[in-house]
């Protein structure tokens, strides 16, 4: 399994002049970088999955920590790679489509079509609805034991749900995620360069005059009181 990718830090770069880009390319670039977010945010949750199980071969699967701690870091981890793959509205450019990744499905080989396919299902039918197989629940009625008097003790239910998936396919799901990011890298590198050369093709006073420095405003969204 490779190394966690991680993000640059970002501070030094607010005090850098700045130009803000916009058109189809900047809006590709910025709906890439969120997307490669999801897919590193994905890939962490599953790492501590594994690196949780892995260490604790010996502990119950009904310990009630232990089991929160691994469900939420797999949920976490399909649900993050779900949305990375989900058709959506571009970040930048109001009214379009986001980045779409079909064309890196398509590459995909059958081995890792099948952990896609099957990171999808889990995703929208176990965690997001709660509808597939991974969701089990039956009630009963509770009798007495059979040495004492019958009767009808009470009613109540089981249920069975899936907090995570065997250590081989947490580890299938790393290295999708592996693959992923690397195609993801590849496709950040050729925008940024592209939008590079067109930048220096600019007129650089024009460029001083329209830059701005300091961290980025944020918008708030509505409040309610």
């Amino acid at each position: 399994m490779s190394e966690i990718p991680t993000v640059p830090e970002a501070d030094e770069v607010f005090e850098l002049p700045r130009v803000q880009l916009t058109g189809d390319d900047p809006n590709a670039l910025a709906d890439l970088y969120s997307i490669r977010d999801d897919i590193i945010f994905a890939f962490n949750c599953v790492h501590a999955y594994i690196s949780i199980v892995e260490s604790n071969q010996d502990r119950s699967s009904y310990e009630a920590e232990y089991s929160l701690t691994r469900q939420s870091l797999w949920n976490s981890s399909i649900i993050s790679y779900r949305r990375a793959f989900k058709s959506g509205k571009a970040l930048i450019t109001p009214k379009t489509s986001r980045f779409s990744l079909d064309g890196l499905v398509a590459s995909f080989n059958e081995d890792q079509r099948r952990v896609h396919d099957e990171l999808l299902e889990t995703a929208s039918q176990h965690v997001a609805h709660r509808v597939g197989p991974r969701e089990q629940a039956q009630i009963f009625a509770f009798l007495a034991p059979r040495d004492q008097a019958p009767e009808v003790r009470g009613v109540s239910g089981l249920n069975l749900t899936m907090v995570g998936p065997i250590i081989e396919s947490a580890h299938e799901m790393a290295t999708l995620c592996g693959r992923v990011l690397e195609a993801l890298d590849s496709a950040i590198d050729a925008r940024e360069t592209a939008l590079l050369n067109n930048a220096r093709t600019r007129d650089i006073n024009d460029l001083y005059a329209k830059a701005v420095t300091g961290p980025p405003a944020v918008q708030q969204g509505p409040t309610t009181g």
